[in-house]
């Protein structure tokens, strides 16, 4: 392929039909189900359906098929249920493809295979009933459903891209096999999708490999959190009139609630109109820390909270918090930004690529307690002059599902032109 941009690519010589796409995810969230990727997944399928595409998914994990099914039809695309006898000729023929990689790896695809026999048997079975794709893709992550990509891809001689968001590459745990099966899969791919620029670049690090080919594709926020809920009492029952700063992710020690507790407190005293609501799973410690600090009344901790939960809160919140040390593209922002409010991030690798100026929100660099309480302030001052209709026209810009749809037909369109 060569270096030129996709997105300027004349396209009007591509075929009319609708593109086929077959998309492979590890999971697909069922709606209602409080997963955390509940927000992601099921918008790319559906913003793939809205622009136009005609799609087929198919899933590693599977669980309950009847349920899965109607959440794919739900979402406008066709789920491939899987086979559930052992074919060895299926196995087999993925075997021959795998034998071709690196022997310090194809001991691993062969694991890999035979976990994912099933599916690989039901997508042979869907190509051989309803005809080839045009483009498979792997939505998940490239360590996972970007090796089915590459298997099928060059099983059917398909072009296929993958998609990464892990936060592996910036804290060096992409090494040994996983760096060198990771590496096979990127150099056969016709496209690399990354959830940020800063993600992309740390890839360029990683691989000897030709990355041209890497595009940064964002998340897309889902439709509905532009539009702001009925309802809202418990915050209000809890803001009592009082700034909120509100966060909501599953906090592992690499999303710093710490800091996000810590820099509060500096906050709090200077501006005690002010509190911290925080959703999602938390440790014990940051209890004993809300605690230690005296911010019981100041402080929320909401445990996990459903998509409307979620949504309430981006729209009732003042300011959204990411205090992350790594976090490619966390979806707090695009959800908060759609609902028309103000961001804090760290540079943590990929989240701050979404304020792009100073009418989005705030950049800290991560880890920097202070810092972080300094953007606090100066939000809560300042918080008059950001515009919240600006804000939310910028997300729905630049990460609607309108934008992505808009955006995979340009890659899609520019893949089908160049094979």
């Amino acid at each position: 392929m060569n270096k030129t941009s996709f997105i300027n690519v004349n396209v009007s010589n591509i075929k009319k039909t609708r593109i086929k796409v077959l998309c492979i995810l590890q999971y697909l969230p069922i709606a209602g189900s409080g997963h955390t990727k509940e927000g992601v997944y099921p918008t790319i399928l559906r913003a793939h359906y809205e622009a136009g595409f005609e799609v087929a998914v198919a899933v590693h994990k599977w669980g309950n098929i009847e349920e899965l099914g109607n959440a794919c039809s739900k979402l406008g695309v066709t789920l491939i249920q899987p086979r559930r006898s052992i074919n060895f000729g299926v196995i087999d023929k993925y075997m021959r493809i795998a034998h071709k990689f690196a022997k310090i790896t194809w001991i691993d695809w062969l694991f890999f295979i035979w976990r994912n026999r099933n599916m690989l048997a039901g997508i042979d079975e869907y190509i051989k009933s309803k005809g080839r794709p045009d483009i498979i893709a792997g939505f998940t992550a490239i360590g996972n459903t970007g090796m089915s990509a590459c298997l099928i891809g060059k099983r059917y001689n398909i072009p296929y891209v993958v998609r990464e968001n892990r936060t592996y590459y910036t804290r060096g745990l992409i090494k040994g096999k996983l760096k060198s099966r990771i590496n096979d899969i990127i150099k056969s791919a016709a496209m690399v999708f990354t959830v940020s620029p800063q993600l992309g670049a740390n890839m360029r690090k990683y691989f000897e490999v030709d990355c041209n080919t890497m595009v940064t594709l964002q998340n897309p926020v889902a439709e509905n959190f532009f539009n702001k809920p009925d309802a809202i009492e418990w915050m209000i029952d809890f803001g009592k009139g009082r700034f909120i700063f509100a966060g909501w992710t599953k906090w592992r020690d690499i999303k710093r609630i710490d800091i996000a507790i810590k820099a509060f407190s500096i906050v709090h005293k200077k501006n005690a109109k002010s509190c911290l609501i925080l959703a999602g799973p938390v440790s014990k410690s940051a209890h004993s820390l809300i605690k230690k600090m005296n911010l019981e009344s100041a402080v929320f901790l909401t445990g996990s909270l459903d998509r409307e939960g979620i949504k309430s809160l981006a729209h009732g919140c003042d300011c959204c918090i990411v205090p992350s040390d790594h976090d490619p593209g966390n979806n707090s922002i695009l959800e908060a930004l759609a609902a028309g409010k103000p961001c804090i991030v760290t540079k943590c690798g990929g989240s701050e690529s979404r304020i792009t100026d100073a009418s989005l929100g705030r950049i800290v660099e991560k880890g920097d307690i202070m810092g972080f309480a300094s953007a606090m302030e100066d939000v809560l001052i300042n918080i008059k002059t950001f515009n919240s209709k600006h804000i939310r026209d910028e997300c729905y810009r630049l990460y609607s599902i309108k934008a992505f749809g808009a955006r995979l037909n340009s890659a899609y369109s520019y893949l089908l032109k160049c094979t």
